[in-house]
């Protein structure tokens, strides 16, 4: 895959000895673009009027300074970032890499952090860091496997967000065209051609199709007349079936009714349900009480089924209890 890269001058490794590694971090809330960055941070390299390469991620801002240099790919990635995205799918570690007979490239990762990047050739300072971060172990790396690393990140897919941050801002217009000339030109072309004779063919194939179908639709309908009246009938009964369900068979519940109408006279009250007469949407209720007729109008009123109410008939009895005849009228169930 690398190879691949190389050979469409798409993306420029930067050696570990050519870099200087710095880590940050920043609140979540606060946006830092390429401008800022640089002009924060770039007063921090050790070389004059240098590059700097640059990772975001989540508040962590990792950065390599590295000696001015022209790269004609559009993609430039440091090589340190490289061996980070591969150890870190081995754990939080102090990592003492072998990269030469002399130099050894430390990386310590902290919480999936890179906290610490640097190549050296005393060992000493190694005890040094595992003092100052309290690592007790450390992880060797030999040569060989250092070697394998760079082809472990190139056999993963590569995220188009991780590639967009090392995107190189120099790479000219002329490269842009030179590239697409020598290598996309012929492939588009052929993409272009290809496309269009596949289109070509699907609108032919669908004239036909749109042809036999519309035969058939018509063949259809000619066919069927007599089944499309036959259901359109069927469609108007079914219509006025739900109709003359809906206005005249659907009904109150008739125990509900007589615990609410019940419900209106408390316990503690000298008065009793004489009859009640239910009728369609009409009810009569007959009461006997030594209360005034108001009260319970009043009553019934609140119910949420009843529509209309009016005191019907009212007579005293010899023991001057009145009865009272209240005629109600139900709301429409809808």
């Amino acid at each position: 895959m690398f190879k691949y890269y190389k050979k469409y001058n798409i993306i420029s490794i930067v050696p570990l000895n050519d870099t200087v590694y710095l880590y940050n971090n920043y609140p979540l809330n606060v946006k830092l673009s390429k401008e800022i960055i640089s002009f924060n941070y770039k007063n921090q390299s050790p070389f004059v009027d240098g590059l700097l390469f640059f990772y975001k991620e989540k508040q962590h801002l990792y950065l390599w300074f590295a000696p001015r240099k022209e790269y004609n790919t559009l993609f430039v990635i440091p090589e340190a970032f490289i061996i980070y995205r591969v150890l870190l799918e081995q754990g939080n570690a102090l990592y003492c890499i072998t990269i030469s007979d002399e130099k050894k490239l430390i990386l310590y990762i902290k919480n999936g952090i890179l906290l610490v990047e640097f190549i050296l050739s005393d060992l000493t300072q190694v005890e040094l860091l595992k003092e100052q971060y309290s690592i007790t172990d450390v992880v060797d790396i030999s040569y060989s496997e250092y070697k394998k690393i760079v082809d472990i990140f190139w056999k993963k897919p590569i995220y188009l967000l991780e590639l967009k941050q090392f995107i190189n801002i120099k790479f000219s217009k002329r490269n842009i065209i030179n590239f697409f000339d020598k290598y996309l030109y012929k492939p588009i072309i052929f993409m272009i051609i290809s496309y269009m004779v596949i289109n070509t063919y699907q609108t032919y194939t669908m004239k036909n199709q749109i042809q036999l179908l519309t035969n058939l639709y018509q063949s259809f309908n000619l066919k069927h007349k007599d089944l499309k009246e036959a259901i359109k009938y069927h469609n108007i009964q079914i219509n006025k079936l739900n109709l003359f369900f809906k206005e005249e068979l659907q009904c109150y519940n008739p125990l509900e009714l007589l615990i609410s109408l019940n419900g209106v006279i408390l316990k503690e009250e000298d008065t009793k349900i004489i009859s009640i007469q239910i009728s369609d949407l009409n009810i009569k209720l007959k009461i006997e009480t030594s209360e005034n007729a108001i009260k319970y109008f009043n009553r019934l009123s609140l119910l949420k089924y009843i529509d209309n109410i009016s005191i019907y008939d009212t007579y005293k009895k010899k023991d001057n209890k009145n009865i009272y005849t209240y005629s109600i009228q139900l709301k429409v169930l809808n």
